[in-house]
């Protein structure tokens, strides 16, 4: 039964990023009614399949909300990356199609140097400075892609995207170890999972929303990019060309919003830091 009102949640959240008022509405409200009635569930049964302390105890909030906003925001727009190469800057399909290592070489170097770096100063901070490099990464990136600078240019902006998003999520899987009992550890990455996942999922429907709205809104021939998403061409016209590198823009400025939003729930993370956990040591 919980694994069912989960589900309904999140396909209702979903439904709100279709864009149209009449799926706001229904998803907000069948969201609303999903989370009061999977609380309720919770306190009835012994084990539900996610406890909502898990996800809202203040030692583990700020981690889920750091993470949530980090991956979510980066992987949104970077999925259509290819599709805003290929179809705005007139890149080849092999060569959009490489774009995405961009980021992946980031978040693997930020994974890697920010093990290291937890070595020397606490967890938490580590997950502030990745906050921050995220923000400039994807700023960076934003900015960029509005002066249409050379695809060299841009794929730094992606790279210090993927820092900042490999600092925070490497870390934070980490930080939520040190804060757990060894009896709830694996609930509680569980939990942690189930939130980074869904935040992906959300991430790229919202940000393949605000495109295809923008696209649609612009030039009503959203059919063209659907296409080229499919693989079906290599080219579109003029104004869908334009109205998507608009809608690209758009979808990136929301995911340097979701980063910014990460700097607060980081700070919040190192005030908040409480006493090891003995058992999780």
């Amino acid at each position: 039964r919980g694994i069912g009102i989960v589900a309904v949640i999140a396909a209702a959240g979903l439904a709100v990023a279709q864009g149209s008022l009449t799926a706001i509405a229904g998803g907000t409200l069948v969201v609303a009614l999903g989370v009061a009635g999977y609380a309720r569930h919770a306190r009835s049964v012994p084990d539900p399949v996610v406890r909502p302390r898990h996800l809202f105890a203040t030692r583990f909030r700020s981690v889920h909300t750091t993470s949530l906003l980090a991956v979510g925001g980066a992987l949104g727009f970077h999925s259509f990356l290819p599709v805003y190469l290929n179809g705005v800057r007139s890149l080849s399909t092999t060569a959009a199609a490489f774009s995405v290592a961009y980021l992946s070489a980031g978040w693997t170097t930020g994974a890697v140097s920010s093990s290291r770096l937890q070595d020397r100063i606490l967890r938490e901070q580590v997950v502030l400075i990745g906050s921050v490099v995220l923000s400039v990464g994807i700023l960076l990136s934003a900015v960029l892609v509005w002066a249409e600078a050379p695809i060299a240019v841009l794929a730094i902006g992606l790279f210090i995207s993927g820092l900042g998003t490999g600092s925070i999520s490497t870390t934070g899987i980490n930080v939520l170890q040190e804060r757990t009992p060894l009896s709830e550890m694996g609930r509680v990455n569980g939990a942690h999972q189930f939130t980074r996942s869904i935040s992906v999922t959300y991430g790229v429907g919202i940000a393949g929303a605000v495109i295809l709205t923008t696209v649609d809104r612009r030039t009503g021939d959203v059919e063209a990019v659907r296409d080229l998403l499919g693989g079906d061409v290599e080219t579109v016209s003029r104004p869908v060309a334009d109205a998507l590198g608009a809608g690209f823009l758009f979808a990136v400025a929301v995911a340097a919003v979701a980063a910014v939003a990460t700097i607060p729930a980081a700070r919040h993370l190192v005030r908040s830091r409480p006493e090891a956990v003995t058992s999780a040591a």
